[in-house]
């Protein structure tokens, strides 16, 4: 079976005081085939693709190829935000996602982030060799950061910029991934500090609330929700043709 990889934007929107990161999951096998099809959802000689400066016809064909091509979307939201805060946002969303990643059935293997600066890039790969050298991390998940010159980038930051829609009440676009579309809320305050984390499915309810010293805990829960929708569907499968 081919690895999986995931490409991870962000979102922070003032207003709501969220900050997010999304996650676009897919094979490596079939990761070439797919940022074809992703530069050809865009009109020829158009710049790269920005939620935040795309018309709703645009957004919405980019939710409909998603939704047809990524097998999973993971989003790591943490809400409020106080302002000038959104980077310590930014960790604690990091540090839940990773954990999710790793945890899948089969895992994420390779983590590719947007490139913001120099800086903050080096800033994000501290606190990851952090995580692996206290063994939060497993030694053979591989990072990355790219620009959005690459297509497979474009995927995380519709759905990040999806997700920070329906923060704000507008669900068009998150309701088209369905349940493809796993969200986990991570609460205020610093990594230590962390009392819980709420993983929803589908815009769904809650599925698990539990204490944030089980991350990796919470990544085979996320896990188990796909694996249930799964056996779902089939059985669904099967009660259509008479079987049972």
């Amino acid at each position: 079976m081919s690895d999986r990889y995931a490409f991870v934007d962000e979102s922070h929107v003032a207003a709501t005081a969220h900050y997010l990161l999304a996650a676009v999951i897919g094979s490596e096998a079939s990761a070439e085939a797919l940022s074809a099809a992703t530069a050809a959802v865009r009109r020829r000689g158009r710049a790269p693709f920005h939620w935040y400066h795309e018309l709703d016809v645009s957004r919405t064909a980019m939710i409909r190829h998603i939704a047809g091509s990524s097998d999973l979307q993971v989003v790591v939201i943490s809400r409020p935000v106080a302002q000038g805060r959104h980077e310590r946002a930014r960790a604690r969303c990091m540090e839940s996602l990773l954990a999710q990643l790793q945890s899948l059935d089969p895992p994420v293997r390779h983590v590719v982030f947007e490139s913001r600066t120099q800086v903050l890039d080096k800033r994000d790969a501290a606190q990851i060799e952090g995580m692996r050298s206290s063994l939060r991390l497993l030694p053979a998940l591989r990072f990355s950061f790219e620009t959005k010159e690459q297509p497979h980038l474009w995927l995380a930051d519709a759905v990040a910029g999806a997700e920070s829609a329906h923060v704000q009440g507008d669900s068009r676009y998150v309701d088209l991934l369905k349940e493809r579309l796993i969200r986990v809320r991570t609460p205020r305050g610093s990594c230590k500090q962390r009392k819980g984390q709420e993983i929803a499915g589908g815009g769904g309810q809650p599925v698990v609330a539990v204490g944030m010293g089980m991350a990796l805990v919470l990544g085979g829960v996320a896990a188990l929700v796909v694996a249930v929708r799964r056996l779902a569907r089939q059985l669904d499968s099967i009660e259509s043709r008479g079987v049972v």
